[in-house]
């Protein structure tokens, strides 16, 4: 009985230490072709960011929390707010990428929303976002987040602080009832008043599907209207020039290591034990 009391005390300690067990150090994409800012659609806005924070949408206990993660605005022009009230995500702070972009990769920022190309993204702004494309593949890498708004009518250029996720076409589509929330795009919030609920500018074509996962689409020609890449890495450096990677192994914690050695001890500890009964009784 001695022994088996130190046996669950050990055991005991070795749990203990292994909280929390991994490290995920990848990063969260989501891209879309509406602007969402410019309509301030936080419904919108609120699934996309709950698919970058939790995968799906939040749980009550999860969007408790959505007002504690930090989250950096890019633009030329402050639209951090459109939308935030109604997003739940409301801890916004403006990067004017003009003056400060530099700020965005070292304010701690849990996830960056890139402001609609045109209306509050110039070209200039793109430029610099575009020379920035190392710079977003360290934060990305480092677990960041990335909520991308149309381009709306800058073009594929718009995208190029990014490796390549597919071709951008751009529209201004502005018929009603003619977007679809597929069931991934359900299962993270979005649904048909959403997905209808103003115009797009960007569809994207050739997705590859096996790696980002398709929430919206454009019913005439079925192609993407909404993107994410969940737990991502980017490679290669990022920009045009890169590419991205899903599924990495995530990286054990050291109380993951602590765990291993507890348990190893109490296999010693057990293996001696063992071996000093049959002694006893041979």
């Amino acid at each position: 009985m001695k022994f088996n009391r130190r046996i669950v005390a050990i055991a005991g300690l070795a749990l203990a230490m292994a909280v929390p067990t991994v490290s995920f150090a990848q990063g969260g994409l989501f891209i879309t072709g509406h602007d969402t800012d410019d309509h301030a659609n936080g419904d919108y806005q609120r699934a996309g960011l709950d698919y970058l924070f939790f995968g799906s949408t939040a749980t009550i206990a999860q969007a408790s929390t959505r007002s504690t993660f930090k989250i950096g605005y890019l633009g030329n022009f402050d639209a951090s707010n459109s939308g935030a009230f109604v997003s739940g995500y409301t801890n916004r702070t403006f990067v004017n990428i003009g003056s400060n972009l530099a700020s965005a990769f070292t304010s701690n920022y849990d996830a960056l929303i890139i402001g609609t190309g045109d209306d509050y993204v110039f070209t200039s702004g793109s430029g610099l976002l575009n020379s920035s494309a190392a710079s977003f593949a360290s934060y990305f890498n480092a677990g960041g987040r990335l909520f991308v708004n149309s381009e709306q009518g800058l073009g594929q250029s718009f995208y190029n602080f990014l490796p390549p996720f597919g071709v951008s076409v751009g529209s201004s589509i502005s018929d009603s009832g003619v977007f679809t929330a597929t069931a991934a795009g359900l299962l993270i919030g979005l649904t048909e008043a959403i997905v209808d609920a103003d115009i797009t500018h960007t569809t994207f074509t050739g997705i590859n599907t096996s790696l980002f996962t398709v929430f919206e689409t454009y019913d005439v020609d079925g192609s993407a209207v909404a993107i994410g890449l969940r737990n991502g890495t980017i490679v290669g450096g990022g920009g045009p020039g890169g590419g991205f990677v899903g599924g990495m192994t995530p990286v054990p914690e050291p109380s993951t290591y602590g765990l291993m050695g507890a348990l190893a001890l109490v296999g010693v500890v057990f293996a001696r034990r063992r071996k000093a009964t049959a002694t006893v009784q041979g």
